[in-house]
């Protein structure tokens, strides 16, 4: 009697099993020749290289591990075979998924437990561990092993292992060994950039300068204001500059800057009678074109254009006008002028630094009053060399 309920027992239970097995989605067929139905965890913690983790289904609370070596294959998804390979460290029986299946060399893949991805390779039924670090020794042995394109394969690093590279590349080895067998073409070659092209770069420093400048005081007024005082022509002067500079320099040709800087000019008429001094805040926005950059020559030349706008802090003047020289109102010149600049020079790479040399034109034009007439425009014209060093 107790032997006849045993054996209803053991019954019982292997036909729940095998009630379980017909929703299970996943296969393992074992060495010794079993197969079961059950529910591998895909989790990389679980089932990976080393292991194989599965459930009699998946609302099982008990979960069962097997090792490589007692596995032929497992399908969960995708295939894996347990085969023996050669690893940096020692030879051991491994889970593989195939990926290139036909041809000479055949590509495997495997998961780490922290979920690393591996590439094997199998030929002459050995398989072998490709890594990571020696990625270009294995291109370079597959590439003169036969005469493919090796453009395609040329310098690469450890971001080039990856799925998509390796089965390119072992599919181009293997039909360049076997012609019967196609090429399927995984791998697009990223564009390549222009050698040592700039990326988009940002820049500050500090910037002085010094030249000459001449002021023009004209009347737009007919007969020459009536014979009154009223157009002037000046005399060259000296001018300074000091300040900062911000620039944002788009790849390798191309920059947009704006400047602060402190700007003092002077100007005598060339009859001595009018004389005055006036300094401001210079603010240029400066559209700039490089040329030759991309060669790292040491010095590259550039062309450079914009507005120009200076905001005076102070400003005074003397005037001496001739006997007989009616004044009907006192001088007042605008506190802000406007203008343009153009400009030319070049840059030389000193100490990992780009130092600016620059020769530049400005024209700029202000409102102003006639002390013995009425408005007129005050035009100055400045050519000064400039020197600038970015600090970051």
């Amino acid at each position: 009697m107790k032997k006849g309920l045993k054996i209803l027992t053991f019954s019982l239970l292997l036909t729940i099993q095998s009630v379980f097995s017909l929703f299970a989605q996943d296969q393992i067929v074992l060495k010794k020749g079993d197969t079961m139905n059950v529910y591998v965890l895909k989790e990389a913690k679980y089932t990976n290289k080393n292991k194989l983790t599965y459930k009699i289904s998946a609302e099982s609370a008990e979960s069962f591990v097997l090792s490589p070596s007692e596995v032929s294959y497992f399908r969960a998804g995708n295939a894996y075979v347990a085969l023996q390979a050669i690893t940096e460290m020692e030879t051991s029986v491994l889970f593989l998924q195939k990926i290139i299946k036909e041809g000479e060399i055949s590509l495997y893949k495997a998961f780490t437990e922290d979920n690393q991805v591996e590439y094997y390779v199998e030929q002459n039924k050995i398989v072998r561990f490709v890594s990571p670090l020696h990625l270009q020794k294995f291109v370079d042995e597959l590439t003169n092993a036969c005469s493919f394109d090796k453009t395609k394969y040329g310098e690469v690093s450890s971001k080039n292992y990856q799925q998509d590279f390796m089965m390119d590349l072992i599919s181009a080895h293997n039909h360049c060994k076997d012609a019967n067998i196609a090429y399927v073409s995984y791998y697009r070659v990223a564009k390549s950039k222009k050698k040592n092209a700039k990326k988009d770069e940002f820049h500050f420093g500090i910037k002085a300068g010094a030249g000459m400048q001449q002021y023009a005081f004209r009347s737009f007024g007919t007969g020459a204001n009536n014979g009154l005082y009223g157009s002037a022509e000046f005399n060259f002067q000296p001018s300074f500059l000091g300040g900062v500079f911000a620039e944002i320099r788009y790849g390798s040709n191309f920059s947009m800057i704006i400047e602060a800087s402190y700007l003092y000019r002077n100007a005598k008429s060339t009859d001595n009678i009018l004389e005055f001094s006036y300094s401001g805040i210079n603010i240029p926005l400066v559209f700039e074109f490089s040329f030759l950059r991309s060669k790292n020559k040491g010095f590259y030349p550039f062309l450079n254009f914009g507005a120009n706008s200076l905001v005076a802090i102070s400003e005074a003047y003397t005037f001496n006008p001739p006997s007989g020289t009616q004044l009907l109102k006192p001088l007042s010149i605008s506190p802000a002028t406007f203008g343009f600049l153009g400009g030319l020079g070049s840059y030389i790479d000193i100490k990992n630094k780009s130092i600016k040399v620059e020769f530049r034109f400005t024209q700029d034009y202000s409102e102003a009053n006639n002390v013995t007439f009425g408005d007129d425009k005050l035009r100055i014209s400045n050519a000064m060399f400039l020197l600038s060093y970015p600090i970051l």
